[in-house]
């Protein structure tokens, strides 16, 4: 009899012990990923990007997989979506969007809620 007594406490012991040791872990690691600069904290970020034209050309913008044609010493805002920093590429066209192009322009988003990408 008291031998089931006694392995009735160490069991109860151990499954105290065991369910201490996996909530420190659990916490560890919690705050193992709230300290790694990899985890992507941006889910909900969003850019406003205002593109200016400042060319006599037409300037063809590629953003999130879509084009946006800017006229002449015009601008346009596209809101995009950017979970990580990404680059995009806007195209310059001497006679209207279209054929070869006569200059390329890269623009990398940062964190900032509204941002101007000029082209010139």
């Amino acid at each position: 009899m008291k031998n089931n007594k006694f392995f009735g406490k160490k069991s109860a012991l151990y499954a105290l012990a065991m369910a201490t040791a996996a909530l420190g872990m659990a916490s560890v690691n919690t705050t193992a990923q709230a300290s790694n600069p990899f985890v992507n904290t941006m889910t909900s970020y969003t850019a406003h990007i205002n593109v200016v034209n400042n060319t006599n050309g037409c300037v063809r913008a590629y953003v999130a997989g879509d084009h946006y044609d800017i006229a002449a010493h015009t601008s346009r805002s596209v809101v995009i979506p950017a979970t990580t920093v990404k680059s995009y590429m806007a195209s310059v066209y001497k006679y209207g969007c279209g054929g070869q192009a006569v200059k390329n322009s890269w623009y990398t988003t940062n964190h900032n809620t509204y941002q101007t990408w000029n082209i010139n």
